[in-house]
């Protein structure tokens, strides 16, 4: 009696979690509007122009030229950090990759988890670049993590830009 409840029991719940719909992938999903698109494509444009600012800005500090300003360093990694992992993919969907306008190539879609990852990288680099200069002045360390945040910007365009 109790294997034939417990099989009732098994059959019931099995059932009931395969009638649960499921949320729609992206390709089920419905493809955004021109206007949408043109405005993913403008959001993330807005976000590489700050990151090529905010680098930019960094390296000088680190050249001697602007001189060492721990407030500038800190700023422009936050900058960096918080506008780089999960917000910034978001700006990313499938039907804006390849459009004119755009250098954001269609491979995204292919190797999203790699691409992915290289934004969650950008943003734990970036913290980690706050956390160096809060903590000490223009050294070693500190060069080397701005030099690894540069890595991971290239490591993305490599693979994932279009060249101009």
């Amino acid at each position: 009696m109790k294997r034939f409840l417990l099989a009732a029991l098994l059959c019931a719940v099995s059932g009931g979690l395969l009638a649960v719909p499921f949320p729609a992938t992206q390709a089920q999903q419905a493809q955004p509007s021109q206007e949408e698109i043109a405005a993913f494509v403008s959001e993330r444009q807005a976000d590489m122009k700050r990151f090529g600012r905010a680098m930019k800005q960094l390296g000088g500090v680190f050249r001697g030229s602007p001189p060492y300003d721990r407030d500038a360093v800190i700023s422009a990694a936050e900058s960096i950090a918080s506008h780089s992992g999960e917000q910034a993919q978001r700006h990313f969907p499938d039907a804006s990759l390849g459009v004119a306008g755009s250098e954001a190539l269609p491979v995204i879609a292919e190797d999203r988890e790699r691409f992915q990852a290289l934004f969650a990288e950008l943003e734990m680099r970036g913290a980690r670049l706050v956390a160096l200069a809060r903590q000490q002045d223009n050294d070693r360390e500190l060069r080397e993590a701005f030099g690894r945040l540069g890595q991971t910007c290239s490591a993305c365009h490599t693979g994932f830009r279009a060249e101009n």
